[in-house]
């Protein structure tokens, strides 16, 4: 607000005022040698006079200087005040805030300052670029002198004689045009759709890693030292940790000594008692307890003919059948433990452990908060054998808030009993993050969800606008199956979030009204995991829709044609391979699966060979247990799948990758040219490409003119009436024609085909297409002609460049000619060689009048001169001799004395117009 208005004023000021005007015209006295002499001023004499009209000057000459005095005393009054202030800051202070100008004035200069103004420069000049263009006005007077000054410059008239006259457009010409422009849209609808993709697919990316955190590892590490691992070291006053749980008793013992001590705290590392509200954290005085824990149980029935193989029936104390003792439910405090709750009612859902499947209810025993009455709790169940014969499943669940990293965590150890005996412990720590939108970054994170939203409401709108015009068509391209899927997972996973929304909410109410009462959040943990799985793969098909953009690139078409010649035998191999895994896989699980965890069923058996596949080896068990059997299995494994039907598959990949490179793709876009292209229309900026200057078509004409500039001086003005005429010398002689370079160009020029000034290997597939075409070639014959004729163009033309311009490519071939001129000729052989025999259909080292038309078509020369072909030495009638025929291009190429020049040589310079007559 400061340092805007006066920079805005001053910028202002500076570009509206006028020039000052001079003197426009020094008049000579005249004398007898040069009567009528005058001296034009420099405007006139300028041949790049300005003809617009300076309207667009609103302020006077005097504003620069104006400008000038308010720059001036805003550099004054700064200084002054920075002065007096320093004065009154100190030294320390001082150089503190000179250090900090400094920092701030690099980074502003390097860094801050140039990046807003390529944005502003690329934003402004692609919506105002071409307001000028339509607003400009002329000066008529102006206009006329440069006019007449053109007119009579001999310079001026020599440079329009070499200019070609306009005549109307052929249909070819307009059709290709045409079609160019055509692609410029589509290219520059691809960029747009690739950018505003990549925005859409960066902010989908923020919104899918807030819901998870790199520190929820250390959170789910920390809890597991605590209360899961055992090491040497005594934590919370115990060594017992829950990988130590192998029976009911240790189970207690587990509960007594680690978990409550460490749930319900009372003193603090120190010694010194914890306060009340500090009591409310766990142990490490970091995770927050949100309720308090819990115990549930699942039973097995007692009746073995029920069909319902757990218990939901109601007991008293100690699993008595009902009725019981008055004043049971007073006095008992574990009572509510020995009844029966459904999932429906603490919002419970089915767990699997490792040994089954488990329901959601159960039998429930509550610790409230604090330590004494947990103990008390525990001792009854204890007491009272709450743990029997009976009990298949014991979850030990509680919830935990990390204040730090804003982030719940529900817990809950399993511990199984299986009906052979024996334990078997389970753990599951479960991060989650319901509240996102807390603190900036949470308000960052809010913002690119709406974006997200909208995004996908524009899209779907897209894809139904799509669907109505084109109907069922659209179900036939996989990319908009693709699409349909999206939206569908998106629009799922929208419910999806305002469902945990709605949960979590709903938890945090209950758990506000009943803080000492236990709130169950593992349907929170469980549909928050399912969301971020349904979001994972939003992400997966999103990232991988990217390659619809991408498949413009030429590598990813080619990856493309690579599977579909490969994809019959790639389905052979895979079902092949599918068949004898399932085998090896079946054989695993049967043989050693009663001895091996690997093995135990048929998933892990699949896993266990996988693992094997990409090198994780777990051989040193399968030994142990079958020495021989074991090792046999490894070896007919690694023998099967991993030697023949990966040798197989490779085989198969490499066959493909053969035959797309006999026969290249071509690409119509690139993600190069698209992003060069769009660049052009944005910024305005004409990059060595499809269109050449004035000076470069002036350059390339047929009489060829160097580049070399030339210094120019006015003698003189002639007065003839009232009008002036120029007399422009120049004071270095115009250089002769160079028949080398006009040679060269034309050869730009001929192998040009798509006319955009350009020689690319589009060129190159433009001719092999239709010389095949024309000659009616097929199989390997297309194949090897194609893959010959793009080697020739890439060796002769573009010498490992992807493109080449006729500036260029003149100027490479001149440098190559006068380096070394039998090197030159020997390397024109070698490539023109090819090409004759590639013209040289049938092979008979003869060039037909048939043969030689049906090239002249590929170049794209629609009618033959008969002059042209019967200029060449004949063997016989309508045959050329091949040999001639290549020496006729190598003396048009390398030929330096245009006063010798043969008949063969004639005869090419007339086929390329560089002469009338033979």
């Amino acid at each position: 607000m400061i340092v805007a208005p006066p920079i805005l004023l001053v910028s202002y000021m500076f570009r509206s005022s006028k020039p000052r005007s001079r003197n426009k015209k020094k008049t000579l006295t005249n004398t007898k040698e040069n009567p009528g002499m005058t001296l034009k001023s420099d405007e006139e004499v300028n041949h790049k006079a300005d003809v617009t009209d300076d309207t667009q000057y609103s302020l006077p000459f005097w504003c620069r200087y104006a400008a000038w005095g308010i720059v001036t005393l805003a550099v004054i009054t700064s200084g002054v005040f920075l002065i007096l202030y320093s004065m009154e800051w100190g030294k320390t202070k001082s150089e503190e805030w000179l250090i900090c100008f400094f920092m701030s004035f690099i980074e502003s200069m390097l860094l801050v300052d140039p990046l807003k103004i390529i944005l502003m420069s690329v934003i402004f000049s692609w919506i105002v670029k071409s307001y000028k263009e339509k607003t400009v006005k002329y000066d008529r007077k102006k206009l006329l002198l440069e006019t007449k000054r053109r007119a009579a410059s001999p310079l001026s008239y020599l440079l329009d004689v070499f200019k070609a006259t306009q005549a109307p457009l052929k249909s070819q010409t307009v059709a290709r045009l045409k079609e160019k422009r055509q692609q410029r849209l589509k290219m520059q609808e691809i960029f747009i759709e690739l950018v505003l993709y990549m925005i859409f697919l960066a902010v989908l990316y923020c919104v899918s890693f807030s819901n998870r955190d790199s520190r929820w590892y250390n959170v789910k590490n920390h809890l597991e030292q605590h209360l899961v691992t055992s090491n040497s070291i005594s934590v919370g006053g115990s060594t017992l940790k829950y990988d130590q749980v192998t029976t009911a008793s240790n189970l207690y013992t587990w509960v007594d000594d680690t978990l409550i001590p460490f749930l319900f705290p009372r003193y603090h590392t120190n010694g010194d008692q914890l306060k009340a509200n500090r009591r409310l954290y766990v142990q490490d005085q970091v995770n927050f307890r949100v309720g308090p824990m819990r115990l549930r149980q699942l039973r097995a029935a007692e009746e073995p003919c029920r069909t319902q193989f757990l218990d939901d029936g109601n007991y008293c104390v100690a699993w008595e059948s009902r009725p019981c003792v008055r004043g049971q439910a007073v006095y008992n405090m574990t009572y509510a433990a020995w009844n029966f709750v459904s999932s429906v009612d603490i919002w419970g859902l089915p767990v699997t452990g490792l040994h089954s499947t488990y329901g959601g209810g159960g039998y429930i025993a509550e610790f409230v908060v604090n330590y004494n009455i947990s103990r008390l709790v525990l001792n009854d169940l204890y007491k009272y054998t709450w743990i029997d014969r009976k009990t298949r499943a014991i979850f030990t669940e509680f919830t935990l808030y990390n204040v730090d990293d804003n982030v719940f965590v529900f817990i809950s150890f399993l511990t199984e009993f299986p009906e052979t005996g024996g334990v078997i412990a389970s753990t599951l720590i479960k991060p989650f993050r319901p509240y996102q939108h807390v603190g900036s970054l949470g308000l960052f994170i809010f913002i690119c969800e709406i974006i997200v939203l909208i995004g996908i409401i524009v899209f779907s709108v897209h894809k139904y606008i799509w669907f109505r015009r084109y109907g069922k068509k659209m179900w036939k391209e996989l990319w908009h199956v693709l699409d349909i899927l999206i939206i569908i997972l998106f629009f799922v996973a929208t419910i999806m979030y305002i469902g945990r929304w709605i949960m979590i909410n709903m938890a945090m109410k209950e758990w506000e009204n009943h803080k000492n009462k236990f709130v169950n959040f593992s349907h929170i943990a469980s549909w928050d995991e399912l969301f971020n799985i349904f979001l994972a793969f939003i992400i997966f098909l999103t990232t991988i829709r990217i390659m619809r953009v991408l498949s413009y690139n030429e590598r990813i078409n080619q990856f493309g044609r690579v599977l579909a010649h490969v994809s019959r035998d790639l389905c052979g191999c895979f079902v092949m391979f599918m068949m004898v895994y399932v085998a090896f896989v079946t054989f695993g699980h049967l043989i050693f699966g009663r001895h091996l965890e690997t093995y135990k069923n048929l998933f892990v058996s699949s896993t266990t060979l996988v693992n094997a596949i990409i090198g994780k080896n777990s051989i040193k068990d399968l030994f142990s247990v079958e020495p021989v059997l074991g090792r046999a299995y490894y070896f007919f494994f690694v023998l099967f799948l991993l030697w023949i039907l990966m040798t197989m598959l490779n085989a198969t990949l490499n066959v493909g990758i053969t035959i797309v490179r006999k026969k290249p793709v071509r690409s119509t876009y690139g993600i190069v040219n698209i992003v060069a292209s769009f660049w052009r229309e944005a910024v305005g900026h004409i990059i060595a490409s499809n269109n050449t200057t004035t000076k470069e078509r002036l350059k390339l004409s047929r009489n060829y003119i160097s580049s070399k500039k030339f210094t120019k001086t006015i003698v003189g003005t002639r007065q003839d009436e009232t009008q002036q005429v120029d007399i422009v010398k120049p004071t270095e002689d115009l250089p002769k024609k160079k028949e080398r370079a006009r040679r060269i160009y034309q050869l730009h020029k001929t192998f040009d085909l798509n006319k955009d000034n350009l020689l690319t290997v589009d060129d190159a597939f433009l001719f092999s297409d239709r010389f095949i075409e024309s000659n009616k070639l097929k199989g390997e014959q297309a194949t090897e002609f194609r893959t010959k004729f793009v080697n020739f163009f890439r060796d002769f033309f573009l010498k490992g460049e992807e493109k080449i311009t006729e500036d260029r490519f003149v100027q490479k071939k001149t440098d190559e000619y006068q380096k070394d001129g039998e090197e030159f000729e020997k390397s024109v052989r070698k490539n023109m060689s090819v090409l004759v025999s590639i013209t040289d259909v049938n092979k008979d080292n003869m060039i037909s009048k048939e043969e030689f038309i049906e090239a002249l078509k590929a170049m794209g020369l629609v009618t033959f001169d008969e002059k042209y072909f019967s200029a060449y030495p004949q063997i016989k009638p309508g045959f050329i001799e091949a040999n001639l025929f290549l020496q006729s291009w190598v003396e048009y190429c390398c030929n330096s004395d245009d006063t010798n020049v043969s008949n063969l040589e004639k005869a090419r310079l007339y086929g390329f117009r560089m002469i009338d007559s033979i």
